[in-house]
């Protein structure tokens, strides 16, 4: 499936202006759509993509200038890897957090899956243990992870691959910023490191690692406090 075609085909679901973004990055080629997935500053996500949101924002409930873009990633149309678009905004609340004069955000993200031609997804790779061809190797992980401290998760994977993490505390799926998709270096390594959140619950949770070809790894952590 060309970039066009693919395109035109989610456009039409999308309502408008976003429909039309799509459709103009589209006829300018696969890079403007890269340069957006690869650009996870605010300060170059926001003129871009805060335009698009504006008319989806209630501005008597919502200042336009406390909404951040945090990261917006698309599929990868040439390897037919990460059929997923993905956008994560943040809402800077008008309020700063005590003693510190750190503002508070709320953060949240959301994805569709669209289908860009065969991913090979289910067809191996689904146990999540690390040995099937195609999956991530876990090369560290926390032990154990503090709450209200930064964590980190690396892996291993083929250079220049896309792998997106996703942790499970007792409460579900975890919305940590600077987690989900990433792309590998040159060696092939990706690095996330994320905050514990202060009402996270000790113990023993998951994390599963998906390459962009659909191969799944799956390893449990530990989460304590400091004595």
């Amino acid at each position: 499936m060309s970039l066009t075609e693919w395109a035109e085909g989610y456009a039409s679901s999308l309502p408008e202006p976003l429909s039309d973004w799509v459709r103009s990055a589209a006829a300018s080629g696969e890079q403007p759509l890269q340069e957006i997935k690869t650009s996870v500053l605010e300060t170059v996500l926001d003129p871009m993509v805060k335009p698009l949101l504006q008319p989806f924002i209630e501005p008597t409930l919502l200042d336009m200038e406390r909404v951040h873009v945090n990261g917006v990633s698309i599929p990868d149309l040439k390897n037919k890897t990460n059929p997923y678009f993905r956008l994560e905004l943040s809402y800077e609340l008008p309020i700063k957090v005590p003693f510190l004069s750190k503002p508070l955000r709320i953060q949240a993200a959301a994805a569709e899956r669209i289908w860009i031609g065969d991913t090979g997804e289910g067809s191996d790779g689904s146990a999540g243990d690390g040995d099937t061809a195609g999956s991530a190797t876990v090369l560290s992980k926390p032990d154990p992870a503090y709450i209200g401290n930064n964590a980190t998760i690396k892996v291993k994977v083929e250079p220049g691959a896309t792998a997106n993490l996703t942790i499970f505390y007792k409460s579900g799926e975890s919305s940590a910023k600077h987690i989900g998709w990433a792309t590998a270096d040159e060696n092939g390594i990706i690095e996330w490191n994320w905050f514990v959140g202060t009402r996270t619950t000790e113990g023993t949770w998951s994390f599963v690692v998906e390459t962009g070809d659909g191969a799944k790894t799956e390893t449990t952590f530990t989460v304590a406090s400091r004595k």
